[in-house]
């Protein structure tokens, strides 16, 4: 899982077109699976990549609110309670301002799942 997820966020970067817009999904992914294998400190440091890619480009709601989806669910991983609750408070105040409903559904189903 994580090599096949650093092999697709590689690829991506090779694309001529990439966009900020893949870089922050890739990093949202590298995040993901780190979070699920139990790393926080590798969760956290691709959390910080995609928020700081997003917050660059000045990527919509939903990219910022998934960077504050990552960084909450490693921050539980590694047991920081006030670090998670922040990123979850942050995480839910994008999500207010994503239009679409469906995407706005993806992250509060996303947010609904980090304890």
């Amino acid at each position: 899982m994580v090599h096949l997820c650093h092999s697709s966020f590689w690829h991506w970067t090779q694309v001529e077109e990439h966009t900020p817009a893949n870089l922050s999904v890739g990093y949202w992914q590298l995040a993901r699976v780190y979070a699920v294998i139990g790393q926080g400190s590798q969760a956290l440091d691709y959390a910080d990549k995609c928020l700081k890619v997003s917050a660059d480009a000045e990527l919509d709601a939903f990219y910022m609110a998934y960077g504050y989806e990552a960084a909450a669910r490693a921050y539980s991983v590694l047991g920081n309670a006030t670090d998670k609750d922040e990123a979850l408070a942050k995480a839910a105040d994008y999500m207010e301002r994503i239009t679409d409903a469906e995407s706005k559904g993806w992250v509060a189903a996303d947010l609904a799942t980090i304890s």
